[in-house]
């Protein structure tokens, strides 16, 4: 897992997909989450108001804010059974998917609403609305 040191409201993060090979990465804390944690249960965690909020007060720096590694190293995470962190993950990326689709159907619904929206005006200034009577 991948964390970003340099931080404003958020701690910024991800997980290395098997397989990337050799990268140049700056600015950045590799957490290597060993065999008793999935590195998406850590990313999960990461995302977490009470991981989120244990990072950022302890954000050091004035001109740009940072999180040390010394912090990191010191962070107490939570390390579930290993079956348990993937019921976590399965459930959440499930959760993430419905929530992915969902935003998808209304961000298209809200298209074609404003398609519609934009076709009345037009059709009403050109005063093809039919009449009430």
């Amino acid at each position: 897992v991948l964390m970003s040191r340099v931080i404003s409201k958020t701690v910024n993060f991800g997980v290395v997909p098997d397989g990337l090979g050799p990268a140049n990465c700056a600015n950045v804390i590799v957490v290597r989450p060993g065999a008793k944690l999935l590195p998406k249960f850590l990313a999960h965690y990461i995302r977490s108001s009470v991981a989120q909020q244990h990072l950022l007060s302890r954000k050091v720096g004035s001109a740009q804010m940072v999180v040390n590694t010394g912090v990191v190293r010191a962070w107490p995470i939570p390390v579930p059974a290993l079956a348990r962190q993937q019921e976590f993950v399965s459930t959440l990326d499930g959760i993430g998917a419905e929530t992915n689709r969902l935003v998808s159907l209304y961000t298209r619904k809200l298209t074609a609403l404003d398609g519609l929206r934009v076709s009345l005006l037009r059709d009403g200034v050109a005063g093809n609305l039919p009449n009430e009577e």
